[in-house]
């Protein structure tokens, strides 16, 4: 009975850590295509592949994985080379193709003015606070669990 529970222990602790490295799955929507958003998106998405923490996918669905997905909502305005971008992060989950359901969490609401030759370094900083967001939900749901 002991080395039974032993090996259950042993397996679902490598199950958590296995699911904790595993890329968090990303799902993006935007109009930041202009001239000046497009290089502050480009930006937030080279750092948030290069973070090996997160990968992009093409649906709330994550290719049909029906996993978690993180959602994040970036709205561009340009005018004269400045760059007002709000973004907001949320959930979504999907229960069949057509059929998903997403929150967007208010608490994230954030706003950043980008002037002409610092798009990109603006872009890293939004990849910044979402990174921080995204631990210190963890961090709440760990306390809340």
């Amino acid at each position: 009975m002991r080395t039974l529970l032993l090996i259950f222990s042993v397996t679902f602790a490598s199950l958590a850590a296995h699911a904790s490295d595993q890329l968090k799955p990303v799902f993006l929507t935007t109009n930041c295509t202009l001239k000046s958003g497009s290089v502050i998106l480009s930006a937030f998405k080279e750092e948030l592949q290069n973070s090996k923490k997160y990968e992009l996918v093409p649906d709330l669905s994550d290719k049909g994985k029906m996993d978690v997905v993180i959602e994040v909502r970036m709205i561009c305005e340009e005018d004269k080379g400045n760059v007002a971008v709000a973004s907001v992060y949320g959930l979504a989950k999907c229960f069949g193709p057509k059929n998903c359901h997403a929150s967007v969490d208010g608490s994230t609401l954030t706003a950043l003015l980008s002037e002409p030759g610092i798009e990109k370094q603006s872009g890293i900083n939004l990849f910044k606070a979402f990174d921080e967001m995204q631990a210190e939900s963890k961090n709440h749901q760990m306390i809340l669990n």
